[in-house]
């Protein structure tokens, strides 16, 4: 069965430093294989060999060979490798004070998990700047290491995130002044569904008055604030429910709701059948 983690604190990997590189194997008796959790860091896998699914906010996703794959502070994720499969990959965990408010939020603005299957091209260069930095990081070990390792490291860092956003399939962008706050609150709601959310805090957060922020939200998504967050939970509830044997009650609060009852009820509206039934047909087909 799967077991849920929480939080992974970034100072039971990270101690002191800003940023780790290690060259990893991974297989299906793996310290985190199966293990849902989270943390407040991010982490960037780039596979060269093998094959695994991960699960992240309930999306499968399969990583193989040329994959590039990162989990933001904002994923609740999974390693799911079966037995006999296993992969190899070069692993960058950094804290998001190395990229900056800018970046960091250009790679949690994003409607579904990153992962990559690059081209040969980019394939070269990415794998190729992510080898050079594992080989710089190395040299750290040295009793006189090169000059500015940390700092080339640390751009070396930002230069990736920058070229896998470039690699990610172009989002539609509202060209209107007035839609950008629309925007920046789908991503506030990306990161922070698991949490007690109001229309009033994230109006707060984007400088709106929340009378306004109201309106604008219907306007641009066609349903008010509240529905389209519950509808939001639903989608993720329904992933796991798909994707995993959790129990009914872990999913609805992973998922934000803050009792199963009304989690039961809300999602038997808006699917039609009960989270169990969901999971027992769901798993096989699609439930409309």
């Amino acid at each position: 069965m799967d077991e849920r983690i929480g939080i992974l604190p970034a100072a039971s990997i990270l101690g002191s430093e800003r940023f780790v590189i290690w060259d990893c194997y991974s297989d299906a008796d793996s310290t985190y294989n199966r293990k849902l959790h989270f943390h407040d860091f991010f982490e960037l896998s780039l596979v060269y060999e093998g094959e695994s699914d991960f699960l992240v906010n309930g999306e499968a996703v399969t990583l193989s060979a040329g994959t590039v794959h990162m989990v933001t502070p904002s994923d609740y994720h999974m390693q799911v490798t079966k037995p006999g499969q296993f992969f190899r990959y070069y692993n960058f965990i950094f804290a998001s004070a190395v990229l900056g408010d800018e970046l960091v939020a250009a790679l949690e603005d994003r409607s579904g998990p990153i992962c990559l299957h690059l081209s040969p091209a980019k394939s070269k260069e990415i794998f190729g700047l992510a080898e050079r930095l594992l080989n710089e990081y190395q040299s750290l070990e040295n009793s006189k290491p090169p000059l500015f390792s940390e700092q080339l490291i640390e751009r070396g860092l930002e230069a990736l995130c920058i070229l896998i956003l470039r690699a990610m399939p172009r989002q539609t962008q509202q060209a209107e002044d007035q839609l950008l706050p629309i925007r920046r609150a789908l991503s506030i709601i990306r990161q922070n569904y698991r949490q007690k959310l109001s229309l009033q805090e994230v109006a707060e957060q984007i400088y709106l008055s929340p009378a306004y922020f109201s309106q604008l939200f219907h306007k641009t998504m066609g349903v008010p604030f509240s529905e389209y967050l519950t509808d939001y939970r639903l989608q993720i509830a329904a992933r796991y429910l798909q994707a995993g044997n959790l129990p009914l009650k872990e999913i609805a609060a992973l998922s934000g709701f803050p009792t199963f009852p009304y989690f039961s009820v809300a999602f038997k509206k808006r699917f039609g059948v009960a989270p169990s039934v969901y999971r027992k047909v769901g798993q096989n087909e699609t439930v409309s």
